[in-house]
């Protein structure tokens, strides 16, 4: 067996580590969050959910409700055209990630189990203008806790893959 001398083997170390830090870097080098973003998340869901509210409780037209998913579904396709243009390299929730970025998601994926059951409550329970709000305040949270962590996540990659 060849024997490997050390100049190879932190070769090969730096070799892996910069392979590391390429993987994690749609992850943790990304522009900041646009202000308008904590707006307008929190109303597309208030929208969505006042939608879903006026189709499941109200009886509401379902030609009006098509047309307002139409319109919604749009508005998401723009913003993630548009993100992908700023953000660079967008991150993905499949594949390698770094392991705080993990950690980030599973507590995202928890977050938005319970924000959706509070709305779900909300749908079922007060009119349409009462679940809206809790939509857009439980979403505006969410995504302003979400942001915090992530960026925390991403501060604690870099700083590990530096």
């Amino acid at each position: 067996m060849p024997m490997v001398s050390s100049m190879e083997s932190n070769e090969l170390r730096t070799s892996l580590r910069d392979l590391e830090r390429a993987e994690a870097a749609p992850y943790v080098d990304f522009p900041p969050t646009p202000w308008w973003y904590f707006l307008a998340v929190p109303a597309w869901a208030a929208a969505m959910t006042t939608a879903v509210h006026l189709a499941l409780v109200e009886d509401v037209s379902s030609w009006w409700l098509t047309l307002a998913l139409v319109a919604l579904a749009l508005l998401v396709g723009a913003f993630v055209g548009w993100y992908g243009r700023y953000h660079g390299a967008v991150p993905s929730l499949r594949g390698s990630k770094p392991r705080e970025i993990r950690t980030a998601y599973r507590q995202y994926a928890m977050g938005a189990v319970l924000v959706l059951l509070a709305i779900g409550v909300a749908v079922a329970t007060l009119p349409w203008w009462g679940s809206a709000a809790v939509a857009f305040v439980a979403v505006g949270a969410g995504i302003g806790i979400y942001e915090v962590a992530y960026s925390r996540a991403a501060a604690a990659a870099r700083e590990r893959l530096a």
